[in-house]
């Protein structure tokens, strides 16, 4: 695949924040918008939607990215993978098996204050021990 100009490259970006979905809901956390927006148009290895939103909802947040690097979030796709997972009380249990699963839809964002940048409590922080290594 050919390397993308920077024009092409701007052009992408702005297709991509200008879709209605790219706004963060007024008491949406972090970790559901990022996770709603990778799953709607993918990761592309950045933290596109992480600085997006830090840019919109709490733009005085400038120790986000360190904090998320801390905790293994190199990129988008991270943030569910290596920082966050769901909380247990949303999983569900397979009956015939007893594991737990995601559900098969993220549920609606349980809301923080429109300032912050931490997660809500659909989320919890994810042990070093179950980080996800390798490529996306």
């Amino acid at each position: 695949m050919p390397e993308m100009s920077v024009a092409d490259e701007a052009e992408l970006y702005l297709k991509t924040v200008a879709d209605p979905g790219a706004e963060p809901g007024l008491y949406e956390c972090l970790a559901c918008f990022v996770s709603r927006r990778v799953e709607a148009v993918g990761c592309d290895r950045t933290r596109l939607w992480t600085q997006w939103f830090r840019d919109i909802k709490s733009p005085t947040a400038t120790a986000l990215e360190e904090r998320l690097l801390k905790i293994g979030v190199y990129c988008d796709c991270d943030l569910a993978r290596n920082g966050y997972r769901m909380s247990r009380h949303l999983l569900v249990r397979d009956l015939m098996t007893d594991e737990l699963s995601l559900p098969d839809e993220l549920p609606d964002c349980a809301g923080v204050r429109r300032t912050s940048t931490k997660p809500c409590d659909n989320w919890e922080r994810k042990p070093l021990s179950e980080w996800e290594p390798g490529p996306h």
